[in-house]
């Protein structure tokens, strides 16, 4: 699973920016669906890479991604020890954590392989075998009631003659 790298920093720089906005605004319940959020679509993702099969497919858009989560857990960290306001705590730091997390999710969701199709030979041969036969349903007998609500309309065309 090559998105592992990029969703863990993703996800750190996410909850850390979260928590850092929970220092200035007190309301638990919106960090609660701030770090609810990245963990889901974390999760998700991690659970659709490895059911699926090893595929090669975006690995360069993921190394990318990689990096950028890189570069935002880098400058978290230095917004954390130097105080510098524009990159901790941050609502576009948080966003864009968020927004590189769900683009990871999307490329790991197009990457799983769609199920094969037959092949027209294969459909031609089931064809040419018979008709499988239907299920057996025993006909009410004459003059016997039926729990049926629904009346056939040959049966009610009889009935109304």
């Amino acid at each position: 699973m090559k998105s592992l790298p990029a969703l863990i920093l993703l996800l750190a720089t996410a909850i850390i920016q979260a928590m850092g906005m929970y220092r200035y605004s007190n309301d638990s319940l919106t960090m609660s669906g701030q770090i609810f959020f990245p963990i889901l679509f974390v999760l998700m993702s991690a659970y659709i890479g490895f059911r699926a099969p090893k595929t090669t497919k975006f690995s360069g858009v993921l190394l990318g991604l990689t990096g950028l989560g890189f570069i935002l857990l880098v400058l978290t960290g230095i917004g954390m020890f130097t105080d510098i306001y524009w990159f901790y705590p941050s609502t576009y730091m948080y966003y864009a954590a968020l927004a590189l997390l769900v683009i990871t999710t999307a490329l790991t969701i197009a990457s799983v392989p769609k199920a094969a199709k037959k092949d027209e030979g294969a459909a031609s041969d089931a064809s040419a075998k018979p008709a499988a036969k239907k299920a057996f349903r025993r006909a009410p007998k004459k003059g016997r009631p039926t729990n049926l609500v629904a009346v056939s309309k040959s049966d009610s065309a009889q009935k109304e003659q």
